[in-house]
């Protein structure tokens, strides 16, 4: 038995040393990749100064007598300016699409900053401004951005021609969920950050990089850019924050604009997702509610029947 017991702890011992081998060779591949990728980095948009920090913007389509369409990232989308091009590339031909990298995403920098609603909405429109994009703007939020969508138009309505959600967040539904659904989902975002240092994310199958709708320069350009900047000090602070900026949406009320707000089925967001995104849209006759069969990613899974009835939607709220 005593041998036995032996052979139990050597092989134990042997696959924790593997495993820690194997996380120590990930991290140092992963550090000299990042220092090699850096250099391959090339960004398909302009930059603009905010606050003293660089912050990437992208159009895309004509912009001349066409309505502006705000793409707004979900949280944690490294390389929105492709993630959501599968979706904006479909309604590129009639409208101009906008597409500002907040600060920690994409091409832009990665400041410190607080992330209170209020501060990002601001260097939104500073961004805007400085680049030339006077709107008013079609707000087309996913996810935890749709805080910022809400509480744009409740603070500058002149700003907002309607908004178009994809699967957006609403207040409610951070009253039963502090943290954002990301991190729900997966786990809590120090054992997150902690992989990503590792360059587990690197791993084949992860999922954590779409190549939907892109060429391959663009999927390796998005490659980069997510092994970068996913889950940065910006992105980790918006976290923080959601619970309070949730609370001023709130209290903000109702904006007075037209909505159009596509559903998903609520998979991977918990019991209160969809009855939440129910809710709000019950307290408007503006607003019209599509639900979806699909799951949060909808600008993936739905983007034919999302850009089609954002196109018959626009048409009627712009022929008025």
């Amino acid at each position: 038995m005593r041998k036995i017991k032996k052979i139990i702890t050597k092989i134990l011992v042997s696959a924790i040393g593997l495993v820690v081998l194997f996380l120590l060779s990930m991290t140092i591949y992963n550090h000299i990749m990042l220092t090699k990728e850096d250099k391959l980095i090339k960004p398909n948009g302009t930059f603009v100064t905010v606050d003293g920090y660089k912050m990437h913007v992208y159009t895309d389509g004509p912009k001349e007598n066409r309505p502006t369409i705000l793409i707004m990232s979900a949280y944690g989308t490294a390389a929105p300016v492709y993630d959501y091009k599968v979706l904006y590339s479909k309604l590129s031909s009639e409208y101009h699409i906008v597409v500002v990298e907040k600060f920690g995403y994409g091409y832009s920098g990665i400041s410190g900053l607080t992330r209170d609603v209020g501060t990002i909405v601001k260097e939104y429109r500073e961004a805007l401004k400085l680049s030339g994009e006077n709107g008013p703007s079609v707000l087309m939020p996913h996810s935890m951005s749709g805080l910022e969508a809400l509480y744009w138009a409740q603070q500058y309505p002149n700003e907002v021609s309607a908004i178009v959600g994809l699967d957006m967040s609403v207040p409610e539904y951070y009253r039963y969920n502090g943290n954002n659904p990301f991190t729900n989902f997966f786990g809590s975002p120090q054992f997150l950050k902690a992989l990503v240092f590792m360059g587990l994310d690197r791993i084949p199958g992860t999922g954590l990089v779409s190549d939907r709708g892109l060429t391959k320069a663009e999927l390796a350009q998005n490659q980069y850019l997510t092994y970068k900047m996913l889950l940065n000090k910006d992105v980790l602070a918006e976290s923080d924050a959601v619970e309070s900026n949730a609370q001023t949406v709130q209290k903000g009320g109702m904006p007075n604009i037209p909505m159009l707000m596509f559903s998903s089925n609520g998979t991977g967001l918990g019991d209160k997702w969809v009855q939440c995104e129910r809710n709000f849209a019950n307290q408007s006759s503006k607003i019209r509610l599509i639900q979806l069969d699909c799951s949060h990613m909808i600008q993936y899974f739905k983007s034919e029947y999302v850009a089609k009835e954002t196109r018959l939607y626009l048409q009627g709220i712009f022929a008025k």
